[in-house]
């Protein structure tokens, strides 16, 4: 790795910073100002939880003229200044429009502070190698909508807020992974 440069700071200074984002300037080896680095906190509740799923999506739109889009999924969460942070990014799937995506697991700490009323993003994209990827469609859910009301299916939009296919949460599951001394 190439070295950007470095900064110090202290945990009172981000946690007391404006909406807890502090922006630190970043200095190389001669103390020139490099870059900056930019730190958010958040209150993060203790919690156990896993969140187990697998989705899939039907009938996205096809952005391609000679060949079918190749679909990937980003889940994101909302934070407090209502801004987005990516906590899971999918493989992609050649040519597919309505892809099952492979099954994974994600802590639900990380996944949206333990907070099951916490909003939550998922975008679908359209994958191209040099990293360009285009936006097919997206929808919000919590954990709430999956497992107290038992929601399966969401009704994804583009950009323009048009149809744009369908999500499914074909398998999904909360389990609570037990601590050390609960054995």
């Amino acid at each position: 790795f190439d070295f950007i440069g470095e900064c110090e700071t202290n945990v009172g200074k981000i946690v007391g910073s404006r909406n807890q984002v502090c922006i630190l300037d970043l200095l190389d080896k001669s103390k020139q100002k490099s870059g900056k680095l930019i730190v958010r906190a958040e209150k993060v509740g203790e919690n156990r939880e896993i969140f187990n799923c697998r989705i899939s999506a039907k009938n996205l739109p096809d952005v391609h003229f000679f060949s079918k889009s190749s679909p990937f999924f980003r889940i994101s969460k909302g934070l407090e200044d209502k801004t987005w942070l990516k906590v899971y990014e999918s493989e992609w799937y050649h040519s597919n429009l309505s892809p099952v995506f492979k099954p994974f697991e994600i802590r639900v700490e990380k996944l949206c502070n333990g907070d099951h009323l916490r909003p939550l993003l998922i975008e679908l994209f359209d994958h191209e190698d040099n990293g360009n990827h285009k936006l097919l469609s997206m929808t919000s859910f919590t954990l709430n909508q999956l497992f107290k009301e038992n929601k399966t299916q969401f009704p994804l939009k583009d950009k323009k807020g048009k149809a744009g296919g369908e999500i499914h949460f074909v398998q999904k599951s909360l389990v609570t992974k037990a601590e050390f001394l609960e054995y």
